[in-house]
């Protein structure tokens, strides 16, 4: 078997939501466009996050029951996190919409395919949702930049449900030749026996 990293799951998606509430605040911080609305909020929530982030990995790193236990939760403050994220910074044009991929990650990570769609489509109407509201709070709506932004969630969303149901079909094929593997295994063995008593 090949070395590298072995965590579980939740630790890949702790570490994943530390990580990126780090680089966000520090991003928000240092661009002095963003936030484009209500900024103290816009610091608090990110700062609330993070913590959020840290406490949470801190607690679950090496108890996977409780991980287990809170990882709808988690994962519904990841969405509204992400929904809070957009509307505060800009909306449909937000730099900060890629956090949806690791919101699909987590979700496809923890509960497969089914629960990544279900995911990614509350989350694409979660963001055409906040980008509406923005545009008209704005009073400008850049059709373009809302579709183009909008095209890349589906697709992304379409492509790892793809990828998540191309690995299970992997892991199917690899059982079903393990099981074959073994049945040969112990056919051959049956024979080698059968020979063995003949002598």
């Amino acid at each position: 078997m090949g070395r590298g990293l072995h965590y579980s799951s939740g630790r890949v998606i702790g570490v994943g939501r530390l990580l990126l509430a780090t680089l966000y605040l520090l991003a928000i911080v240092l661009d002095a466009s963003q936030p484009a609305r209500a900024p103290v909020a816009a610091y608090a929530m990110l700062a609330a996050y993070l913590a959020f982030a840290a406490v949470t990995l801190a607690l679950t790193w090496n108890d996977w029951w409780l991980e287990a236990r809170i990882a709808g939760a988690a994962h519904a403050i990841d969405i509204l996190f992400f929904t809070l994220l957009v509307t505060m910074t800009a909306g449909y044009t937000s730099p900060y919409f890629t956090f949806f991929m690791f919101v699909l990650l987590s979700a496809a990570i923890r509960w497969g395919w089914r629960a990544t769609a279900l995911t990614a489509t509350l989350l694409i109407l979660l963001y055409l949702l906040a980008g509406y509201l923005v545009a008209t709070a704005r009073g400008d709506v850049e059709l373009q930049h809302f579709a183009v932004r909008t095209g890349h969630l589906l697709i992304t969303m379409d492509v790892d449900a793809m990828a998540d149901r191309a690995e299970n079909a992997r892991r199917i094929e690899s059982l079903v030749q393990q099981t074959r593997d073994g049945a040969l295994a112990s056919w051959a063995d049956e024979i080698l026996v059968a020979g063995e008593l003949e002598d």
